[in-house]
């Protein structure tokens, strides 16, 4: 038996790489499985075709903004089944991480040892997992991935040839078809990020000046991969949507300060300062560790010089955000902690471990970077998979009503709201109670619905969750009068301002069917409660009217106070106290379905401008 246990872990030290690389990619490949559909990703959807998809990308190139490579790769995944992305962004994810590990340990593998390459994978994607922020939105999210985890991707396996020449004295570009995919590679690189590509410019133009002072050789790729990412970042930055979307007075207004400019300029250098002085703080001390030990163990100054270069550009794309217009979302900090861990796992796979100290540092410190990984990872696992439950729940609601011929949606908020940066949706823009919001609207266009709209977990399980077809395919006032006469419902009907303008001949004509023949005039208050297609009560006045009453065991209050002696309108239908309108002008109407017990839907007439309604 111990023979055995010995066998095993001589086997799992000599396959220790290979297992933590498999066991990152699954672990990052069900993240991305519970990773829904969100904000953006709803905007971008629709191609129809390559060429549909290619027009689309160059009308916002000319009218919003230059990253047309990540815009056009989300439209092109937008367009096939998610699980497609799902799989090529772990793929992503796992060479993001194996490229850094070139950058540091070469591809040769004589620097280190099998367990020491292992722990040195092993803090790459322990790192990027604890000190990326918001990393369901760059790592997870499609449009957010595509826009910053896949551009660093371009931009660091671009740098990979300079590390291995400089660091590791690999020339791997020696062929012409290799120069030729790396000048490609350049443009798309250049072509990613404002501010990490300014970086990779930086990182570029550092081993070039290193080399004229070291006097080491330089290569025609690295004049040719220079020049393709200066092309790729002036088609990023002198886009003409930019100028285009900075001349729309409603954007402008987003991004217009009117404060001295100096000051704004030190309180964005402050913000810069906090975020790499908290969030990337472990990182930095460690890279500063490195850097003071190998000075003291006499590195070699290319791989000394490697971690500084790397570390000064991490800085340089964090405050290279004070000069862009504008309040910065966390996203675009994404490419500082990658460079910050370029440099600290230069430092690690670089330092000789020849003193026990120094292997009781490395082990203690990769324990609590494991240790920390597994808690957070816990707990982001739990966020996502029931954020997840939750968008697809909404989702398979708002299918149903389609299906159901509805127009006008609504749906209840991710419940319980996420809370770790691990969820895509995590501070992210999701619907919200106002149909006229972006996010309201590319969710409706891409179901064809009228409008959608958000609300607590709680009024819509109250309200929404049993609207019947009966209600909802209704179009106008007329329809709805009709559907609320079949027996088995209550109706509960109240104005608020006004709810008379747009009442036609046809509506009061079924009103006094109903047992309603005095109906609102301009801006009068008016009350009506209509039982199995009968008036249980109601009035019309111009002063504010109540009424209670009890259907069904349930205590129903009613108050309406129009427009007409009064600036202050106000409106109110209750059941056991809660309120099951909304602040909106015009005919509210509550219907209760007295065989099933609950209420199936609430709407708003806006009769005193037309015959429109709101849910």
């Amino acid at each position: 038996m111990k023979k055995k246990w010995q066998q095993l872990s001589i086997f799992l030290l000599d396959h220790s790489f290979i297992i933590l690389f498999i066991i990152t990619g699954l672990v990052f490949l069900g993240f991305n499985l519970f990773t829904p559909y969100v904000a953006d990703d709803y905007t971008y959807m629709g191609g129809k075709s390559l060429l549909d998809m290619l027009h689309k990308e160059y009308m916002q190139y000319m009218n919003m903004n230059g990253r047309s490579v990540a815009h056009f790769l989300a439209r092109v995944f937008l367009s096939q089944n998610k699980i497609l992305f799902d799989v090529i962004n772990t793929g992503m994810f796992l060479w993001l991480t194996y490229c850094i590990y070139l950058h540091a340990n070469g591809t040769k593998h004589t620097r280190v040892s099998k367990n020491i390459s292992a722990l040195t994978y092993l803090f790459i994607p322990c790192s990027i997992w604890l000190f990326v922020d918001v990393i369901g939105q760059t790592c997870l999210w499609l449009v957010g991935t595509c826009n910053y985890m896949w551009g660093a991707v371009w931009i660091i396996t671009l740098l990979l040839p300079y590390s291995l020449y400089f660091i590791h004295g690999q020339n791997t570009c020696q062929h012409w078809y290799q120069q030729i995919l790396l000048i490609l590679l350049a443009v798309v690189a250049g072509w990613s990020s404002e501010n990490t590509s300014g970086a990779l410019i930086m990182i570029m133009l550092g081993w070039i000046v290193y080399a004229l002072f070291t006097k080491t050789k330089l290569k025609a790729w690295m004049f040719e991969s220079l020049i393709g990412t200066l092309i790729g970042y002036a088609l990023l930055i002198f886009s003409p949507g930019h100028s285009v979307r900075m001349n729309d007075p409603q954007y402008a207004m987003s991004v217009v300060d009117d404060r001295n400019p100096l000051l704004i300029i030190a309180e964005r250098f402050a913000n810069a300062t906090k975020f790499l002085f908290t969030k990337q703080i472990v990182l930095i001390l460690l890279l500063a560790f490195f850097i003071i030990l190998h000075i003291y163990q006499k590195k070699a100054k290319e791989l000394i010089y490697s971690e500084i270069l790397f570390g000064l550009a991490a800085f340089a794309c964090e405050y290279a955000l004070i000069l862009s217009p504008g309040r910065q979302t966390d996203r675009v900090t994404f490419g500082v902690t990658i460079l910050l861990v370029i440099a600290c796992s230069i430092g690690l796979a670089g330092t000789a471990y020849d003193r026990k100290e120094l292997h009781f540092a490395r082990s203690a410190g990769m324990t609590v970077l494991l240790l920390f990984t597994f808690y957070q990872g816990v707990n982001g696992a739990y966020d996502v998979v029931t954020s997840y439950k939750s968008a697809t729940d909404r989702v398979n609601y708002v299918e149903t009503q389609v299906a159901k011929g509805a127009k006008q949606v609504v749906v209840p908020y991710i419940t319980p709201e996420p809370a770790t940066k691990y969820s895509a949706q995590y501070m992210l823009c999701d619907l919200s109670e106002f149909p006229t919001f972006w996010t309201n609207r590319v969710f409706a266009e891409h179901y064809k619905l009228d409008s959608v709209k958000a609300v607590k977990q709680e009024r819509f399980d109250l309200i929404y969750k049993n609207t019947e077809r009966r209600f909802t395919k209704c179009s106008d006032f007329t329809e709805y009068l009709r559907a609320i006469r079949k027996k088995g419902y209550t109706a509960f009907l109240s104005v608020h301002d006004d709810g008379s303008q747009f009442l036609n001949r046809t509506d009061k004509k079924i009103l006094k069917k109903c047992g309603i023949s005095k109906t609102p005039t301009f801006r009068q208050s008016f009350l009506a409660v209509i039982d199995d297609g009968k008036a249980l009560y109601s009035n019309t006045g111009t002063e504010k009217l109540s009424y209670n009453c009890t259907i069904d065991a349930k205590q129903f209050s009613l108050l309406s106070q129009g427009k007409y002696n009064t600036i202050d309108a106000d409106c109110s239908i209750k059941m056991n106290n809660q309120e099951l309108t909304s602040p909106a002008g015009g005919m509210h109407v509550i219907v209760y379905n007295k065989k099933k017990h609950c209420l199936v839907d609430s709407v708003t007439f806006t009769l005193w401008r037309d015959r429109n309604f709101i849910r």
